[in-house]
């Protein structure tokens, strides 16, 4: 990665990569969770040997060891051919961050999904629209600023805009940035002034530098000092990135707490999971209704009555 501001914009967008690869890891991983949970409601569950949260804990501890080993190849790929930091703080970080924690989020995530779906489809459609929804709304292909009002709580309650913030940060940190030619704004002096002179006030409010300050002519203006600069729009801060850790570790927990209340109501209790909004959609199945229907010829006399109770003759 080169140190232009094309470089820094780059490597933030290539984030969305590492995300979307985290979708097929969980679609795999729903798969052999189906075929898992079948088998211990079939074998295990009658047999009551093992309590059911053996099932959801054990399967997802082995998940986030296989999607570990999965992302230690990718940061191997990703982080350094292109030559990131090599400092200890940094690389060890986004390490941390991005082999050890981001696993443990997508695997606990993916499997709450799976364990209250009916089936693998359902649960691959539930994710799909989840994904989408924590995907558009992270900060990569949208700023927050430029979203709708109404949509601008999703930029906070999506858990990749804290990934991202956490997986850019390291990369972009302490970064010098240098213009391409094609990145300066070419401007033209007053008539007895150097680009230097013209521009010292203009940069000492707003930063960037000169490539020719001494100059009488076509200044060569570039507005970025350091890569991590461009992308402070997005809200990629470094110093702030043992708190998307923090935040990282409450939705691993949250993802499974839910995931262990989702199985109990609707796998072990057997609820549907859709009835409460089907009840939602139709008012009228939420009014009490009689056990019985009204008969009002319930003590009549009918048809065969008579032979009721009779027994034939030899």
């Amino acid at each position: 990665m080169d140190h232009s501001i094309g470089g820094a914009q780059g490597a933030f967008s290539s984030i969305f990569m590492l995300l979307l690869i985290s979708v097929a890891m969980i679609n795999q991983s729903h798969v052999f969770a189906y075929d898992t949970r079948e088998l211990f409601e079939v074998r295990e569950a009658l047999s009551n040997t093992f309590h059911w949260s053996c099932l959801l804990l054990c399967h997802t501890i082995l998940e986030i060891f296989w999607s570990t080993i999965c992302q230690f190849f990718i940061y191997v790929c990703y982080y350094w051919p292109p030559r990131y930091s090599g400092d200890a703080n940094k690389a060890g970080f986004f390490f941390f961050i991005n082999v050890l924690i981001f696993p443990a989020y997508y695997c606990t995530y993916g499997l709450a999904i799976l364990y209250f779906s009916p089936d693998v489809p359902s649960a691959s459609m539930i994710n799909s629209n989840l994904f989408a929804a924590m995907l558009l709304f992270c900060g990569i292909l949208n700023p927050k600023r430029y979203s709708p009002r109404f949509w601008s709580f999703m930029y906070v309650a999506s858990p990749f805009t804290y990934f991202v913030q956490a997986f850019v940060g390291p990369i972009l940190h302490n970064r010098k940035l240098i213009c391409e030619y094609s990145e300066l704004s070419i401007v033209d002096p007053p008539e007895g002034q150097t680009c230097g002179d013209y521009f010292s006030h203009y940069i000492d409010n707003n930063g960037g530098y000169l490539r020719n300050p001494e100059a009488d002519s076509s200044c060569q203006y570039c507005p970025y000092t350091m890569q991590e600069q461009v992308v402070i729009q997005y809200g990629i801060k470094w110093n702030q990135h043992w708190r998307d850790f923090g935040i990282a570790w409450i939705y691993i927990i949250a993802n499974t707490g839910f995931m262990l209340v989702g199985y109990y109501y609707f796998r072990v209790l057997g609820k549907n999971p859709f009835g409460m909004i089907f009840k939602l959609l139709n008012p009228k199945s939420l009014i009490p209704k009689p056990r019985h229907e009204k008969d009002k010829t319930i003590f009549q006399k009918k048809p065969g009555d008579d032979k009721i109770g009779t027994q034939k003759k030899a």
